[in-house]
């Protein structure tokens, strides 16, 4: 199992009940019957993605999910529909949504956009990591500046590697 956590919002209890099954192999994942009482779980524990279906009858997903982000600002949303996508993309990437999933009858199809969705999450938190500590170190500056093909002083980075070995 991996160590992340993702939190589904389906009034559908069928639904939700079978979209669990196909993830909970893999994932953590928390079921909310309701946009209400996925407000009030959130607050207890930490998801890192929360899908929500567009057509929630107790709260407008779109306030959900924009209570999420601004609440939670390191948990991450996605939109599930199966109504017109273009209202539902232009109105939740509006709010910071991630992506959307369309609707599917299909497990292995929801499984698959939902593993894609959370790997792209994987390998931009490592990204952040990575960077966070060559900011630290005072490479990262550096490093751009020859990712970016500028033109970089040799030795300002022979400085900074000097830096980092006598803090060691």
């Amino acid at each position: 199992m991996i160590d992340f956590s993702i939190g589904i919002v389906e009034n559908d209890k069928e639904r939700l009940e079978s979209m669990r099954q196909v993830l909970a192999d893999i994932f953590k994942v928390y079921t909310f019957e309701s946009g209400k009482v996925a407000l009030e779980s959130i607050a207890h524990q930490t998801l890192e993605l929360v899908i929500i279906d567009f057509n929630i009858p107790d709260i407008n997903s779109l306030q959900l999910q924009q209570e999420i982000n601004k609440d939670y600002p390191d948990t991450h949303t996605v939109m599930m529909t199966s109504i017109d996508r273009s209202k539902c993309v232009i109105e939740s990437m509006k709010r910071r949504a991630m992506d959307y999933i369309y609707k599917t009858e299909d497990p292995e199809r929801f499984r698959s956009d939902v593993c894609k969705l959370v790997r792209f999450l994987i390998e931009e938190k490592k990204r952040r990591k990575a960077e966070s500590a060559l900011r630290e170190t005072g490479l990262y500056n550096l490093i751009k500046d020859v990712y970016e093909d500028r033109k970089v002083d040799i030795e300002a980075i022979k400085k900074e590697i000097d830096k980092i070995d006598k803090k060691k």
